[in-house]
């Protein structure tokens, strides 16, 4: 393997090298080739969403390593002044494609001082994670940028306070501690989310059910949706379909069992329901995702 490359990334709050003043918020595509390479520490926040193939990277974030089996949608998160290493799995390079969105500090700043009533708050970061709200935000951020329609830069401006409130509520000190205290506003009390997901876990093999999960709660399964979607951002259903691939893929990436067992496991009713919600959800079959995880 060569030496580590440095990699330098575009400026993509600049509508053109050198402009003035930079925008809060930039979004672009990148395609890189990854056997070995660091990034510095940035001026600004970054998001990055994976647009691409599957990948098999070990990363290094913040002193922590994440051996990440990188799919469609899986959203990295790197604080601003962060340095980060990525070395390919693979014998040969590996090309990532990722969504890329920067974010002014001092514009987080200031929404976590006037929106959110906190200042001193640091957001956290995060490698491999899924996260459908960037999603949706990067994929209607990027067809804007560069757009010089007034109302274009208005849409982008509140794309832009769209994110700062998410990291800062999901993804940083205060988000942490306001989960921990009391959990999300307007959603489940912090200990009935905790003792739902819990419940989840250990029963996605069974055929969960919406009065059964709701029960959990002690709710009815009306009252109990709707706060679960204010905490979590998704129906108990959809939910409980996203933990059912993520069992799935681990099963495919750490074990040998055969697809239909995986299913079962998993809690799919056979494994064509697997194909079909994995390839839905990850952009690839359960076989491919197992041949490039081997």
């Amino acid at each position: 393997m060569s030496g580590t490359e440095e990699l330098t990334l575009p400026d993509l709050r600049r509508a053109a090298p050198g402009a003035e003043p930079p925008r809060k918020i930039g979004a672009g595509r990148i395609s890189r080739a990854v056997e070995e390479v660091s990034v510095p520490g940035l001026p600004e926040h970054l998001v990055m969403v994976n647009v691409g193939r599957p990948y098999r990277l070990e990363e290094r974030l913040d002193g922590r390593v994440y051996r990440t089996f990188g799919v469609r949608g899986d959203v990295a998160l790197i604080p601003a002044g962060t340095p980060t290493e990525f070395r390919s799995l693979s014998p040969e390079r590996q090309t990532v494609e990722s969504l890329a969105i920067s974010l002014d500090p001092v514009f987080v700043r200031r929404v976590a001082e006037a929106d959110l009533n906190a200042d001193g708050v640091e957001l956290i970061g995060t490698l491999g994670g899924r996260d459908p709200e960037i999603e949706r935000i990067g994929a209607a951020l990027l067809p804007e940028i560069g757009d010089n329609d007034p109302f274009g830069a208005l849409y982008v401006d509140s794309l832009a306070n769209l994110l700062a409130v998410h990291l800062l509520r999901h993804h940083s000190s205060l988000g942490r501690r306001r989960a921990r205290e009391t959990g999300p506003r307007g959603g489940l009390p912090a200990t009935a989310l905790r003792s739902v997901t819990d419940y989840v876990e250990e029963n996605l093999a069974g055929g969960l059910t919406l009065e059964e999960i709701s029960a959990v709660a002690h709710m009815s399964p009306f009252h109990f949706s709707r706060l679960f979607k204010a905490s979590t951002g998704l129906s108990p259903h959809r939910y409980v379909v996203g933990r059912r691939v993520e069992r799935a893929r681990e099963l495919l990436a750490k074990t040998a069992l055969p697809l239909h067992e995986v299913a079962r496991l998993a809690g799919f009713t056979d494994q064509s329901h697997l194909a079909k919600h994995f390839r839905r959800h990850l952009g690839v079959t359960p076989s491919r995702f197992r041949t490039i995880s081997a």
